[in-house]
């Protein structure tokens, strides 16, 4: 039995009683294949309950003999009271333009890494379950079938960890604060052990060079916190780390994007804190978003200053266009003029020039996806938000979304040009009562060009 589109309803029982007391509908909340509901009930203010919901996951296999409406679990009961859940049909179907249900991941995960292979599958990695424990296991989603399974389990549990896809088809991960990596084999299916970097960082940027290195540059001193300048360039054929020139600023939260001429442009993030003085409130230690930008060369390893933006922002989106230029937008602003502005940045000329602006505001943490006809997807890290932006045009739509959340999850462009948008989570307060934390282990696709 597949559940793809639900409503979850609880009823509050008075003990003893048997007579209903109150009752809810929760939206759909979209998490696909649902086998079991575990329930917690604990007292709020004034003594009335609030309750908690967490749904786990799995194939529908699972489901066959259960009746659609049947109660799947129930509570302890406190102070007086118990609860039940059921799960019902949506009574509206998935009309969102553009928009298709496909196979729910096997682990319900937020804040994982997804990657798409030579051979056309998404591996997903890592990530946190819905008690904020690391994960170690990883997925393979299939589009042709539109299933998802089990590949390996790496040897440390990760997440706000970095993975990039290698020229021979491995893929690298690396811890987010620098204590480890490990190599994912496609062919064997199994994950290996590699070198570590050596300098530990944490809110670097990856970057895949033309001859098969990764410059990894900047980020954070995981133990001062202080932005850093430095670089580090690993070389698969060897797994070994190779220390590289360092920038010329230091930064965090930047961006670093590869030129179609083998160079790497990074632009922006928050640098070393400064002084600044505010009338009226006094003086502060800021680290301020940046302007500058510079340009790696791989074939000499030295960098040079290029054209600087227009707008100072850190923890923005950033994508190579098809026509070789570098399109940045959103991120952290500090000046509300240029919220939602959309950068454009030329090799052949060095300079940046203004694309318009997105519909939404403020996007720190915003992705920027290419599409194959050459527009851009903008997803937003909290809520449901998502956006095409046309270069051409210097115009952007909103997209109507039908995944449950963007905070947390994944989007991942398919060689056929379908978007995958898998996992995330969700904390809400139904009712205004509790707080209720969801983590999806569902998946969506959606076509672009609809």
């Amino acid at each position: 039995m597949r559940l793809s589109r639900h409503w979850l309803r609880w009823s509050e029982y008075r003990k003893g009683s048997g007579r209903e007391e109150s009752g809810r509908h929760y939206p759909d909340l979209g998490l696909g294949d649902v086998s079991t509901l575990a329930v917690l009930v604990a007292l709020g203010a004034g003594g009335r309950p609030y309750l908690g919901v967490a749904a786990v996951v799995a194939s529908a296999s699972l489901l066959v003999g259960i009746p659609v409406g049947s109660w799947l679990g129930s509570s302890a009961r406190v102070g007086g009271w118990s609860a039940r859940v059921a799960v019902t049909p949506s009574p509206t179907p998935l009309t969102e333009p553009g928009w298709a249900i496909t196979g729910s991941m096997v682990q319900a995960r937020t804040g994982q890494m997804a990657i798409l292979l030579d051979n056309g599958r998404v591996l997903v990695v890592g990530g946190s379950d819905v008690k904020g424990r690391a994960l170690a296991s990883a997925e393979l989603y299939d589009p042709a079938s539109e299933k998802w399974t089990v590949t390996g389990t790496m040897s440390t549990a990760r997440s706000e960890h970095r993975s990039i896809l290698l020229r021979d088809g491995r893929v690298l991960v690396l811890d987010g604060w620098g204590r480890g990596a490990e190599v994912y084999d496609p062919g064997t299916a199994s994950w290996k052990p590699s070198a570590p970097m050596t300098v530990r960082r944490t809110f670097y940027t990856t970057t895949l060079l033309a001859d098969g290195r990764v410059l990894v540059a900047g980020g954070r001193d995981p133990d001062s916190g202080e932005p850093l300048a430095s670089t580090q360039l690993f070389d698969p054929v060897r797994g070994t780390w190779t220390v590289g020139r360092p920038m010329a600023v230091a930064r965090s939260g930047h961006s670093a994007t590869l030129l179609e001429d083998g160079r790497v442009l990074v632009a922006g993030g928050q640098g070393l804190a400064v002084t600044r003085s505010v009338p009226g409130q006094g003086t502060f230690l800021v680290e301020p978003q940046l302007v500058s930008a510079e340009l790696f060369d791989p074939h000499t390893g030295l960098w040079r200053p290029t054209g600087s933006m227009a707008a100072r922002r850190a923890w923005h989106a950033a994508t190579l266009l098809a026509d070789g230029s570098v399109l940045v937008a959103q991120g952290q602003l500090d000046a509300q003029p240029t919220y939602g502005t959309v950068e454009i940045y030329r090799p052949d000329t060095g300079a940046w020039h203004l694309g318009g602006k997105l519909m939404q505001s403020l996007g720190g943490g915003a992705t920027a996806s290419l599409l194959r006809d050459g527009r851009v997807l903008v997803v937003y890290p909290f809520g449901t938000q998502l956006e095409i932006y046309d270069p051409a045009t210097e115009t952007s739509r909103a997209v109507v979304n039908a995944h449950a959340t963007t905070s947390g999850s994944t989007s991942t462009v398919l060689a056929d040009g379908r978007i995958l948008l898998a996992g995330g989570t969700l904390v809400s307060s139904p009712g205004g009562w509790g707080i209720e934390t969801t983590v999806y282990a569902s998946a969506h696709l959606y076509d672009p060009r609809s």
